[in-house]
């Protein structure tokens, strides 16, 4: 091959190298160190450049998932917490309401149902919202400090993504620069399936990055909106209740009405709130998706994601190739790494489908933890009625009253049970995980180990 073709070849690389540079600010001088075209530069050396970027967007991918991608499971202990500390007190509440209503049907002299006694009825229930109200508050306020910790460490979107932009842009020179050199190689055919490979990497890698912004997106604003809704109809129906607790002291029904109205209010958003949630966390879930693949300007972003994984198929290529002939001493060096990348992409499969199948099961668990919304929904209508009407007549309105606090204590009564029975299973699926050493945390931690050798095995 005619040298000065070669070399005006990559001249013409080194200046879009040089403008792109410009572009983005960070000097790629690590990439072409002065004097490397002169000196000329193996295809080996810039393999081994290739991985280093290729590790370093690796390294970034598992920051991010241990940081905003690995659901927190304290977090859902905490979160139950709140839940089982508001539904404990109000079926407390409701039961005892219930039966001072069934127990006063009859309205006649020494019959009728003592103010004090009304609203002492309410006061679990205010009790318990005020536990639910602040957890949720809580919940809100750690997510906020999460995000300044995830900024702090340089992994918010912005950043994270300008970062892989420029390694992407990186990887891109040099992957053009090992392609040239591949054409006068005495081992082509090994060279071609390596080049296979790093492309191969490089695609995974910035898939990983991908999806892991999109799950970090599902679960930040799922929890976010989760918890705003939580926080607002608790201090709704905290404030209706409390209403309630000062209309039955002064025995004024038509105030109990109105306070009802807020009661309704938050009942209706107990109900919308999956709906709301789950919505908030699809929208979320696309917006950035559009985003990363606008920003590290990923143009076949949708080939790129729905391609399968052929780091199997060309990693045996390159297996066979490399043994059928001498190959090069490095290139057969560079196989042992390619082993333990191997390694990384079946786990990080499997992992990812392991952690799409837990984000379908929030979905689907946020409707399960709120069927009894419509319960308390029948309770406040029927409050309302109650106040609101015109008629004067104690016994109907405590038959009301009562078919209200039974229909919401029926609710609450599953909502306990589902409370319960979701602990229960969470917590020995996390047990059994644990021992397994297959919990997400645990599994990255391993690919730390991974990575960490890969990096020493390159710089040997």
């Amino acid at each position: 091959m005619d040298t000065s073709k070669v070399s005006n070849a990559r001249r013409l690389i080194l200046g879009k190298t040089a403008t792109l540079a410009l572009a983005l600010a960070p000097s790629l001088s690590t990439i072409f160190p002065p004097g490397a075209v002169a000196q000329g530069r193996d295809i080996d050396f810039v393999a081994r450049e290739i991985i280093k970027r290729d590790l370093q967007l690796q390294s970034l991918n598992l920051r991010l998932h241990q940081q905003c991608a690995d659901p927190n499971f304290n977090r859902s202990r905490r979160t139950w917490l709140w839940d089982f500390g508001n539904a404990i007190p109000t079926e407390a509440g409701l039961i005892t309401a219930t039966a001072n209503f069934y127990s006063h049907y009859a309205y006649r002299q020494g019959n009728h149902l003592p103010n004090s006694q009304a609203a002492a009825a309410i006061d679990p229930q205010v009790a318990g919202q005020v536990v639910g109200g602040l957890g949720s508050y809580f919940e809100l306020m750690s997510a906020l400090h999460h995000s300044i910790q995830t900024h702090k460490k340089g992994l918010d979107f912005k950043v994270a993504s300008k970062r892989v932009l420029i390694l992407k842009n990186e990887i891109d020179v040099l992957q053009a620069e090992y392609d040239s050199l591949t054409i006068s190689g005495t081992q082509s055919r090994a060279y071609l399936a390596e080049a296979a490979i790093l492309k191969d990497i490089r695609d995974n890698s910035l898939n990983e990055f991908i999806r892991l912004q999109k799950s970090s997106a599902f679960i930040s604003s799922g929890q976010v909106t989760e918890d705003a809704i939580s926080a607002l109809r608790n201090t709704i129906g905290c404030t209706g209740n409390s209403i309630n607790v000062a209309a039955d002291l002064k025995g004024n029904k038509r105030l109990n009405g109105q306070a009802d109205i807020l009661n309704l209010i938050a009942a209706s958003m107990i109900t919308t709130r999956p709906l709301i949630t789950n919505m908030a966390a699809l929208l979320a879930t696309h917006h950035r998706q559009n985003k990363v693949v606008k920003t590290i300007h990923l143009l076949d972003g949708d080939r790129l994601q729905s391609q399968t994984n052929d780091f199997d198929k060309d990693f045996k290529t390159l297996s066979d190739t490399t043994s059928a002939t001498a190959g090069d001493a490095q290139l057969g060096q560079r196989m042992a790494l390619y082993k333990l990348q191997l390694e990384t992409e079946t786990e990080q499969k499997s992992l990812a489908d392991y952690e799409q199948s837990k984000l379908k099961l929030s979905a689907a668990r946020r409707f399960r933890e709120t069927i009894y919304g419509p319960t308390k929904l029948s309770q406040s209508v029927l409050g309302i009625v109650v106040g609101l009407r015109s008629q004067n007549n104690a016994t109907k309105d405590y038959q009301l009253a009562a078919s209200g606090n039974v229909t919401y204590t029926s609710g609450q009564i599953f909502n306990i049970f589902e409370l319960v029975r979701e602990r229960i299973v969470d917590e020995d699926s996390h047990s059994r995980l644990q021992a397994k050493k297959m919990l997400p945390a645990q599994r990255l931690q391993k690919s730390a180990e991974r990575l960490e050798e890969m990096q020493k095995l390159l710089e040997q």
